[in-house]
């Protein structure tokens, strides 16, 4: 980023501006730049875009996320843009752990686990466990994608000196433990044993 380091406290916010829309410049140096509907770079998702002289019905200039995977020198339409909110740098800010459930709840039997918030704004759950009791040191973490939903996950994790399988649900609001079994160390498998989840972490 040479041009932001020369950066001496003394350009106006009109010179930024224009610095932002000249090509090598800052511009560059924060995301893919889409000139007119076409980038000389290709983006992934979920990376970030800056689309300037727009001529994309429907996408003003500004910053953008990518939608779906933008080709290099290819003229795109809106529909490869997610418009961002407050700047590219909150929207980081933004991706981080939200509390979609905090309980001690026993589940070797099944149980269904209401969260507060809808799984579909999340990429994953995080899901702490425990084996025995909600105070032993017998704790085990594991993830779960959040799509597609009202598919079954067959997760497995490790609490303590325990391994165990946990089947899983994950649909909208709710999280459905239709069993979960700890392997034991003669090798067979029992759902007799409390296995207890503590808290679900969304990941966005």
């Amino acid at each position: 980023m040479a041009e932001l380091e020369l950066y001496d406290g003394r350009w106006s916010g009109q010179q930024i501006d224009a610095g932002i829309g000249q090509s090598q410049t800052l511009a560059d140096d924060l995301g893919v730049v889409v000139d007119g509907n076409k980038a000389a770079l290709g983006a992934d998702v979920g990376q970030f875009v800056i689309v300037k002289n727009s001529t994309i019905t429907g996408a003003a200039d500004g910053i953008y996320m990518a939608a779906k995977v933008i080709p290099a020198n290819t003229a795109i339409d809106a529909t490869y843009l997610t418009a961002v909110s407050k700047g590219g740098l909150n929207a980081i800010a933004g991706r981080h752990y939200d509390t979609l459930y905090q309980a001690d709840t026993e589940v070797q039997g099944g149980a269904t686990l209401t969260l507060s918030a809808d799984t579909s704004a999340y990429r994953a759950l995080s899901i702490v466990v425990y084996y025995s009791t909600a105070s032993g040191a017998n704790r085990g973490i594991f993830s779960v994608a959040t799509a597609p939903e009202n598919t079954l996950s067959y997760v497995p994790f490790a609490a303590g000196q325990h391994l165990g399988v946990m089947r899983c649900l994950v649909n909208g609001n709710t999280f459905d433990v239709n069993s979960a079994y700890i392997l034991q160390a003669n090798g067979s498998f029992s759902n007799a044993t409390a296995i207890i989840i503590s808290r679900i972490y969304g990941i966005k």
